[in-house]
C-alpha cells in the first residue's frame, strides 16, 4: 500500500489544520468549519458528525470566538483567505467519505458477530518492513473492525531486517485463528505462517478498500459488496469531484508551522537578494569612466526592459492559469447529496419513474418545466424525487428544503455558495450576506442564484417537502425569462396543489399494492441475511403485510424492526395499536440506523395533527367526530350538522393540505363523502384520547351521538335508504368504541342501529339491536319514555316483518299507549303509530280495524302537519293498499295517486316511496285487465328498487312477487315463474317457513303452475301456503282455497273427457268443499259489496250448476 493511501482525517488534521494562521482548532471544529465552507446548515452537520444541532452551534461560537468573527460568514471568510482552503476542501471530502464508511460498518455489525463465532478469538498479523505504519494501522483497523462486530487482536510485526527483527511473536494458541495483513511490498513471512490465510494491503486501492477485502476473508458468507453499495458510490462520487485536489498534493504540502517558516526565509531571500544586486549595480557603475557611461546606461535600460516584459508575461500566465483553473471549476457539476437507499432495500417502482420521465418529455414548450409529487408522509415522494435527479445528466441538480421559509432560506444560501465558483461570484455573495436588511438581503440572494441558473440551462431542482406553497411561491421557478430553462420536482403532502396554476402536471402517490409490500419487506428481512434463502412467500406474511399501512415507510420500519427484535407479526400489530412512547422510539433508531431518516408514522400524523388543531378553535371536535367513524366514505352532510359549512369547508380543505383524505366523491354527487387514510384514524384517535382525556370527559363524545342520533332519524322519517346504507358501517364502528362510550349513548345509537336494519330490510338484526337497546335505557324520566316509544314502535314493525304479528301488534299498542300521554305534543308520533296498527291489522286480516286506524292517523295529520307532509303519504298508501286488498279497486287507485303526487313532489322519481306507489298502481292496473301499463308501471318500480336495495334484500322479495303476476296476467309464464322461484327464495332465506309473505308467493308460484296445467306441483305449493294462513288464521286463505277449488274442478273436467264419471263427479264435489270454505272466510272478513264476495257467488253458482 502507497503511504497516500494510509493518509486518513487525523493525518490530513495534523499535518495541516491543527494550527492556521497562528491559531489553534481542534478536530471538531476543523469539522465543522469544512461542513460550512460547503454549505451545511446545523441539522445537516449535526447529522454528518453524528452529533446533536446544539453541539454543533457550540463548535460554531468557539471557533467565532477565536477568529474575532460574529457569523458563519466570517468562519467561511477565513477559510477561503487561508493558504489550506484546498486542503480542507480535501479534508471535507475525506469527512463525508469516513461517515459513509461507518455507517456501512455499523449496518452489517450484527450479521458478522452472528457469523465470526467460529473465528473468535481472531489475530491480524501485520507485517512491514519498517515502522512508519506501527501507529497508522493498527488503531483504526482495530476499531474499524470492532465497529462491524468483530473483536480481534492485532500484532505488528516487521520483516527481517527491520528495526523490530528481533521481537518476540506471541505464540499463537490452537483456537485462534490468524489472518495476515501485509502492508508493504517486498514484506517476508515466516516459514511456519505460510499455511495462514493473508490479505496483501499493499495491493489494495486505499485503507477503506483493505479493510472490506479483510471483513470478506473473515466473513465470506456475508454480501459486503451489497453493503458497502451506497459507501463505494459516496466515494467514487467525493473521488470524481475532487480531483483538483489530490492527494499527493497534500502529502508534498509542509505542515501549517513549517509552511509559514518558510514564507518567512523566501521574503527574507528575496530582500537580501534584492540589496545584492542593487550593490553589485552601484560598484560596476563607479568603476566605469565617463565615457562608457551613456553604453551601460544603455545596456541597463534595455535590460530593465526585458525583464518588464518578462515579469508581464509570467503575470498573464500566472492569470491565465488561474482562469482556466476557474473554468473548470466552473465545468464541475453541482449536486447536492442525493441520499436515496442502496439498491438491495430499495422498492423500484418503475411506474411512477416512467410516469415522470414521459410528462417531462411531453411537455413540448421551452422554460420551467413542473411536476408535484403528492402523497402522504413516508409514501416515498423524496426518494423519488432523488432517483429520477440522480439519473440526470445535468451540471446543476439542487435539493432545497421547503418545509418553512427559514429551511428555504438556508438551501438558497447553500445553493448560491456551491455555485460561486470564481472569485468574483464569491466576491458578490460576501457583499450579499453582510447586507443588514433581511427581506433585501433575501432578494439579492434569489437574484443571484437565478442568474446562475439562468445562465446554466437544463438544471433540475428538487422543492422538498412544500407544507404551504405560499411561502415557497416567491423562490419557485415560473419566469423563464429570469430563470431559464430547467426542470422542477416538487414533493408534498398538500392535495391542493393540484389547483395551483404555477404546477404543470400532478402525480398523486398511491398505496403500495400487496405484492409491492411483499417485495420491499422481503428485500429488507434477507439483506445482509446469513440465510438468505429463506423463504417469506407464504401466507402469514401476506396477512400481516394486508394489516399495516401500504407506504414504504411503515413496510420498511415493520421489516426493519421485526429483523432486529425477532418478535411475531402478532406482537408487532399490537405494538400498532398501543403503541407506546418505547416502541416509537425503537422505530425512530431503527429508521435513523437504515437510512437517517427519524420520521415514524406515528410522528408524522402526529404533528400535522396538531397543526390542524392549532389551525381553527372546532377542528379537534370534527377530527374526534371523523376518527370515531368508519373512515372510508364520511357523509361531509354529517360533519355540516355538527359544525356550519365554512368550518366544514376549511377543514376539509386543511385535511387535504396534510394529504389525510384517500378519496372524495365527483363534485354534484348526491350524497357528497370523503375518505381518509385507516392509520391516520387510529393514530389520530389514539392521539385525541390522551390529548383530550376522552376516557374522564364524555361531553364530546355525549354531543357526537346526539348529532348521530338526530341525523338518523330525519334520515329515516324521509326513508331516504341510500343514506341510511351509507351511514350503516359508520354507526357501527362508532359503538365499537366501547371503552369509551357510557350506556346512555349505547342505548341511544343502538337502536338507531336497529332501525337502519330494519329500514334496510335486515330484520333479525334489527329486532337483537333495538332489544339492546331498549335493555339499556333509564325507564323514569319523560325524555326516556319518547325513547322507548320509539324503539317499541320499529321494534313491533320488525316483528310485523318477522311474521310475528301479535308481538308485533302488542309492542306498537304499548308504543302507542306512551305517546298518548304526552299530546298533543307528541300528536305526529300518535299518528305514525296508528299507521303502522293499520299496516298489521290488514296484514292480520282485520281490514275494518286498519282502515279505522289509517283513517284517524290521517283525521292527526290534517291538524298538525302541513298537506304535503311525507306521513300523509305513508298513510293514503296504506289505506291504498287495504281497499285494494278489499277489491275497491278505483277507490284504492285514487289513494294511491295522492301518494305518489306527495312523494314525487317531496323527493322526486327515485324514492322507494314512489316505488311502493307504483306498484300498487301497477296491481291495480292489472286487476282491472290493463297489463301492458301494469306491465310499465311495475318495471319502473323495478328500477327504482335495485338502485335502492341489493339483490337478496327481503324487501326486493315484494317487488319480484308482484312482478311475477304481473306477469302471468300478460301470459308470459316463464318471466313469471323467474320471478316468483327468486322472491321465494329470498323470502325461505330472510323468514321462517311459517311466515305469511312466504305463504303468499308459494299460493302465487302454485298458481302459475295451475295455469300451466302441472296440477301435482300447484296442489302441493297452495296446500303447503293454505296450511301456513290458516295457522295465523289468515283471512287471505280463501284465495288459497278458491285456487283449490278452480283446479279441482279442471280435473274434474279432464276426468270426465277421458270418461271417468264417477271421478269427475268426486273431483267436482271437493272444488265445491273449497269454494264454500273460501265463501264462509270472505262472508267473515270482507264487506258485502267486495268484487270477492261478488266474484265467489258467482263461481260458486256455476259450480252447482255444473253438478246438475
Amino acid at each position: 500500500m502507497q503511504n497516500n493511501e494510509l493518509f486518513l482525517l487525523e493525518s490530513i488534521y495534523l499535518k495541516h489544520l491543527a494550527v492556521m494562521n497562528g491559531i489553534h482548532f481542534t478536530r471538531r471544529e476543523i469539522d465543522v468549519m469544512a461542513c460550512l465552507l460547503h454549505a451545511r446548515g446545523t441539522s445537516k452537520i449535526a447529522s454528518l458528525l453524528n452529533i446533536s444541532p446544539t453541539t454543533v452551534v457550540t463548535h460554531i461560537q468557539n471557533v467565532m470566538e477565536k477568529l474575532k468573527c460574529n457569523s458563519r460568514e466570517g468562519i467561511i471568510d477565513f477559510a477561503e483567505r487561508s493558504h489550506n482552503l484546498f486542503i480542507i476542501k480535501r479534508y471535507y471530502a475525506h469527512l463525508v467519505v469516513h461517515t459513509s464508511f461507518e455507517k456501512a460498518l455499523k449496518s452489517c455489525s450484527r450479521m458478522t458477530v452472528s457469523s465470526l463465532e467460529a473465528f473468535n478469538p481472531i489475530t491480524l498479523i501485520v507485517y512491514c518492513k519498517s515502522s512508519p505504519h506501527k501507529e497508522t494501522v493498527p488503531g483504526p483497523l482495530r476499531a474499524h473492525l470492532k465497529l462491524a462486530g468483530n473483536e480481534v487482536n492485532v500484532c505488528l510485526e516487521f520483516s527481517p531486517g527491520g528495526d523490530a527483527e528481533n521481537k518476540k511473536r506471541p505464540q499463537k494458541s490452537p483456537q485462534t485463528s490468524s489472518l495476515i495483513l501485509i502492508l508493504e511490498k517486498g514484506s517476508e513471512i515466516p516459514q511456519e505462517l505460510h499455511n495462514v490465510d493473508f490479505v496483501d494491503f499493499s495491493d489494495q486501492e486505499n485503507y477503506y478498500f483493505g479493510v472490506i477485502d479483510i471483513l470478506k476473508k473473515l466473513c465470506p458468507k456475508i454480501d459486503f459488496d451489497g453493503i458497502f453499495l451506497e459507501f463505494k458510490r459516496v466515494y467514487e462520487t467525493m473521488e470524481e469531484s475532487s480531483k483538483l485536489f489530490p492527494t499527493h498534493a497534500l502529502l508534498t504540502q509542509p505542515s501549517s508551522l513549517e509552511k509559514t517558516h518558510i514564507d518567512e526565509n523566501i521574503v527574507h531571500a528575496k530582500r537580501k537578494h534584492r540589496k545584492i544586486i542593487n550593490k553589485l549595480v552601484r560598484q560596476a557603475l563607479s568603476n566605469l569612466k565617463k565615457p562608457f557611461y551613456i553604453p551601460a546606461f544603455l545596456f541597463i535600460g534595455l535590460f530593465g526592459i526585458g525583464l518588464g516584459i518578462g515579469i508581464l508575461v509570467f503575470q498573464k500566465i500566472q492569470e491565465s492559469n488561474k482562469n482556466q483553473g476557474q473554468t473548470i471549476l466552473q465545468l464541475l457539476p453541482i449536486r447536492s447529496d442525493l441520499i436515496i437507499p442502496q439498491e438491495s432495500v430499495l422498492l423500484p417502482r418503475s411506474d411512477l419513474m416512467n410516469q415522470i420521465n414521459d410528462k417531462f418529455k411531453n411537455k413540448k414548450s421551452k422554460g420551467v418545466q413542473t411536476i408535484a409529487l403528492v402523497g402522504p408522509g413516508g409514501s416515498g415522494k423524496t426518494t423519488l424525487a432523488r432517483g429520477f435527479a440522480y439519473q440526470q445528466k445535468s451540471t446543476i441538480i439542487w435539493e432545497i428544503n421547503a418545509e418553512t421559509h427559514e429551511s428555504l432560506g438556508a438551501s438558497f444560501e447553500s445553493l448560491a455558495q456551491a455555485l460561486s465558483q470564481t472569485d468574483n461570484d464569491k466576491k458578490e455573495l460576501r457583499g450579499i450576506l453582510r447586507i443588514k436588511d433581511l427581506p433585501k438581503r433575501e432578494e439579492s440572494l434569489l437574484q443571484f442564484v437565478k442568474k446562475h441558473l439562468n445562465s446554466t440551462p437544463g438544471w433540475v431542482l428538487i422543492y422538498d417537502n412544500v407544507e404551504n406553497f405560499v411561502d415557497v411561491q416567491d423562490y419557485f421557478p415560473r419566469d423563464r425569462v429570469t430563470w431559464g430553462e430547467g426542470k422542477v420536482i416538487l414533493t408534498t403532502r398538500d392535495g391542493n396543489i393540484q389547483n395551483n396554476t404555477h404546477i404543470h402536471e400532478i402525480i398523486h402517490i398511491r398505496n403500495l399494492t400487496l405484492a409491492q409490500k411483499l417485495t420491499l419487506f422481503t428485500k429488507i428481512m434477507r439483506h445482509g441475511s446469513t440465510n438468505p434463502s429463506v423463504s417469506l412467500q407464504n401466507d402469514e406474511v401476506k396477512r400481516f403485510l394486508e394489516k399495516i399501512p401500504s407506504f414504504p415507510l411503515d413496510v420498511s420500519v415493520a421489516a426493519y424492526y421485526l429483523k432486529t427484535t425477532n418478535i411475531s407479526y402478532s406482537r408487532y400489530l399490537q405494538n400498532l395499536i398501543q403503541y407506546s412512547k418505547h416502541f416509537e422510539t425503537i422505530q425512530k433508531n431503527l429508521l435513523k440506523e437504515a437510512g437517517n431518516y427519524t420520521k415514524t408514522r406515528y410522528s408524522l400524523i402526529t404533528l400535522s395533527l396538531q397543526k390542524l388543531i392549532d389551525t381553527h378553535k372546532d377542528f379537534s371536535d370534527l377530527l374526534l367526530f371523523i376518527s370515531l367513524l368508519d373512515s372510508q366514505n364520511i357523509p361531509r352532510d354529517l360533519l355540516e350538522k355538527y359544525k356550519n359549512q365554512h368550518v366544514v369547508d376549511n377543514f376539509i380543505y386543511n385535511l387535504k393540505k396534510y394529504s389525510f383524505i384517500t378519496n372524495e366523491s365527483l363534485p354534484g354527487s348526491l350524497n357528497s363523502t370523503f375518505s381518509i387514510h385507516r392509520n391516520v384514524q387510529a393514530i389520530s384517535l389514539l392521539y385525541l384520547k390522551k390529548t383530550l382525556e376522552l376516557e374522564n370527559d364524555k361531553h364530546s363524545l355525549q354531543s357526537i351521538a346526539e348529532v348521530l342520533d338526530n341525523y338518523l332519524v330525519n334520515t329515516v322519517e324521509r326513508d331516504e335508504l341510500s343514506i341510511m346504507r351509507l351511514l350503516y358501517g359508520h354507526y357501527e364502528t362508532f359503538l365499537g368504541h366501547n371503552d369509551l362510550l357510557t350506556d346512555e349513548i349505547k342505548g341511544l345509537l343502538k337502536g338507531q342501529l336497529g332501525i337502519v336494519n330494519l329500514c334496510l330490510a335486515n330484520y333479525v338484526k334489527s329486532n337483537i339491536c333495538l332489544e339492546q337497546s331498549l335493555k339499556k335505557l333509564n325507564r323514569q324520566d319523560k325524555k326516556s319514555l319518547l325513547r322507548i316509544a320509539y324503539l317499541l314502535r320499529h321494534l313491533g314493525r320488525s316483528n310485523e316483518y318477522l311474521g310475528n304479528y301479535e308481538i308485533a301488534l302488542s309492542l306498537l299498542e304499548q308504543s302507542l299507549a306512551i305517546y298518548k300521554r304526552y299530546l298533543p305534543k307528541t300528536a305526529d308520533e300518535v299518528a305514525k303509530s296508528l299507521i303502522h296498527l293499520g299496516r298489521i291489522n290488514r296484514i292480520s286480516g282485520h281490514y275494518k280495524e286498519s282502515i279505522d286506524l289509517c283513517e284517524k292517523s290521517l283525521s292527526i295529520y290534517k291538524i298538525y302537519s302541513p298537506p304535503n307532509d311525507l306521513n300523509i303519504a305513508q298513510a293514503l298508501a296504506n289505506l291504498g293498499r287495504t281497499y285494494f286488498v278489499l277489491g275497491h279497486h278505483e277507490k284504492a287507485k285514487n289513494l294511491f295517486k295522492q301518494s305518489l303526487a306527495i312523494y314525487k313532489q317531496n323527493f322526486g322519481e327515485n324514492h322507494v316511496g314512489t316505488a311502493w306507489c307504483l306498484i300498487g298502481l301497477a296491481m291495480i292496473a292489472s286487476e282491472l285487465g290493463d297489463n301492458e301499463q301494469a306491465k310499465n308501471l311495475i318495471e319502473q318500480s323495478h328500477i327504482i328498487y335495485k338502485k335502492n336495495f341489493s339483490e337478496n334484500d327481503a324487501a326486493i322479495a315484494f317487488l319480484l312477487n308482484c312482478l311475477g303476476n304481473v306477469y302471468i296476467c300478460l301470459g308470459d309464464y316463464k318471466k313469471a315463474k323467474g320471478f316468483l322461484e327468486r322472491s321465494l327464495k329470498i323470502h325461505e332465506s330472510n323468514f321462517d317457513k311459517n311466515n305469511i309473505l312466504t305463504a303468499q308467493v308459494l299460493r302465487d308460484l302454485g298458481h302459475l303452475y295451475f295455469l300451466e296445467n302441472q296440477f301435482k306441483m300447484a296442489e302441493d305449493l297452495v296446500t303447503k301456503a293454505l296450511r301456513v294462513l290458516q295457522q295465523n288464521n289468515h283471512p287471505e286463505s280463501y284465495m288459497c282455497l278458491e285456487i283449490l277449488s278452480d283446479l279441482y274442478h279442471a280435473k274434474s273436467r279432464q276426468a270426465k273427457n277421458k270418461k271417468g264419471i264417477q271421478q269427475s263427479q268426486d273431483l267436482n264435489k271437493q272444488a265445491l268443499v273449497y269454494l264454500k270454505q273460501a265463501m264462509e272466510i270472505v262472508n267473515a272478513h270482507f264487506p258485502k259489496d267486495s268484487p270477492h264476495v261478488m266474484r265467489l257467488q258467482s263461481k260458486l253458482k256455476s259450480l252447482k250448476e255444473s253438478r246438475g
